[in-house]
């Protein structure tokens, strides 16, 4: 990302293009990153469990909110939301 400091937020706006254009393995990664550096947030979360629902695959968007509650996030409108999809 050249000309703009890496942000969770900018994180996050990249994971949902990802996620929204079907780039799971780039997802992937930048999920793995902000869980690395400990700026994985509820939106993150969010992002990713409303993705594996729109795929319909519901053990890993569990996964995710079951790791997320794990680390001590609280749940938020969009987990709520991604949730009740599922």
């Amino acid at each position: 990302m050249a000309g703009l400091p890496p942000s969770t937020i900018t994180y996050n706006a990249m994971l949902n293009v990802y996620v929204k254009t079907g780039d799971w393995a780039s997802a992937w990664a930048v999920f793995e990153d902000l869980r690395a550096k400990g700026d994985a947030d509820q939106w993150s979360y969010a992002t990713l469990i409303s993705g594996f629902e729109s795929r319909d695959d519901w053990e890993t968007a569990l996964r995710l909110l079951s790791e997320m509650q794990a680390s001590g996030l609280r749940r938020n409108a969009a987990i709520y939301n991604a949730i009740l999809k599922c």
